[in-house]
């Protein structure tokens, strides 16, 4: 008995670990893949700070040629996005401005999170005083 309780032990950790979302697995193809889409921006913090309220109204569309468009209240602003592996490190590189909100989003971010709905995304020069975190939904 206590062999097979090991023995289903250890594949439930085995497929715990298989369900994990490893980037360092993909190619940055198949994170594009994995990003494209609409999103919405539910939570910006900077040096402590939600900044959140920047991103109201908001939506943004990841296409898979590389775009990025922006909509809200006034307008639509198009810009580029592309992933990268720099240092080890998976990366989207966000290229868009026009107003504050699309300032902050300019970035080169490193991807911590990415499912079919979540994306969590933090400066790549984070410290305990200087620190950003961008986390988008998929709307």
């Amino acid at each position: 008995m206590r062999t097979f309780t090991i023995a289903l032990v250890l594949a439930l950790l085995a497929t715990m670990g298989a369900c994990k979302n490893n980037l360092s697995d993909l190619t940055p193809a198949q994170i594009e893949d994995k990003a494209t889409g609409k999103w919405k921006v539910v939570e910006h913090v900077e040096d402590g700070n939600d900044e959140t309220h920047q991103f109201n109204g908001y939506t943004f569309d990841f296409e898979s040629s590389g775009t990025l468009t922006a909509t809200y209240s006034g307008g639509t602003v198009t810009g580029t996005w592309s992933v990268v592996r720099d240092d080890g490190k998976e990366k989207m590189v966000i290229i868009i401005s026009g107003t504050d909100a699309l300032d902050e989003m300019m970035d080169d971010w490193v991807i911590v999170e990415l499912t079919k709905k979540r994306m969590q995304l933090e400066d790549d020069s984070n410290t305990a005083t200087d620190y950003e975190r961008l986390v988008l939904e998929k709307i």
